[in-house]
């Protein structure tokens, strides 16, 4: 418990340092946008993936094995599904997910989601089918609209 509540404390700082743009030792609105919906925000991306990476990395090597990737709390429990993700986000087949590859699988709820949004905004803007949008066929306040709202948190499926 108290190796818990010491890593959070160190997330939190973490998040904190880089949330604070202007390094005045406090968070304005956006820069509180930025600590609590870091996953929204490029500049926190990083610090996320190093995030999980410290809470699954086992032996200390700054990279997630396999078992370290299934036994974790965070990760996915063991199994055909679990080879499977780990398969696909382990791009140099090296056995190991880097700090570059846990990012990609800790951010891929996010980027579903905004692809997905992308792609509704198309279906209904895209009056002649050719999978662009022109000049005439954007519409700004339903792109807004369409890409704005959203009330779905961020999972991961294979939770």
């Amino acid at each position: 418990m108290k190796r818990l509540l010491a890593r959070t404390k160190q997330n939190d700082r973490r998040r904190f340092q880089v949330s604070d743009q202007n390094q005045d030792g406090g968070l304005d609105k956006d820069e509180l946008m930025t600590f609590l919906w870091a996953e929204e925000f490029p500049q926190m991306h990083d610090t996320l993936a190093l995030e999980f990476v410290e809470d699954m990395d086992r032996d200390g090597d700054s990279a997630v094995s396999y078992k370290e990737f299934t036994v974790s709390k965070s990760g996915i429990k063991d199994g055909y599904g679990a080879k499977q993700v780990f398969k696909k986000f382990d791009k140099d087949a090296d056995g190991n997910l880097s700090l570059e590859e846990m990012k990609q699988w800790v951010l891929s709820p996010v980027y579903e989601r905004t692809k997905q949004k992308v792609e509704g905004v198309l279906r209904e803007l895209d009056r002649n089918k050719d999978g662009k949008l022109s000049r005439i066929e954007i519409n700004p306040k339903v792109i807004r609209k369409q890409l704005m709202e959203s009330d779905e948190p961020i999972t991961h499926d294979e939770f």
